[in-house]
């Protein structure tokens, strides 16, 4: 069975350490699948999590 985090790190997203990030996180997916599948469909909202190379890169 997997977590959400677990969930994240496959899809090749950044995974957040705290809850209450990964709550936030997960409330915002929940928003873009009912975006996407709304009928009719609505814009995505962003996304709040990075790509895990882009929060592997350092920042400047």
């Amino acid at each position: 069975m997997f977590c959400f985090r677990d969930i994240l790190r496959t899809a090749g997203l950044a995974v957040p350490q705290t809850d209450e990030a990964l709550l936030k996180i997960w409330h915002r997916e929940q928003e873009r699948a009912h975006a996407a599948y709304g009928n009719p469909p609505r814009p995505l909202p962003p996304r709040l999590v990075p790509t895990a190379s882009q929060a592997a890169s350092p920042r400047t």
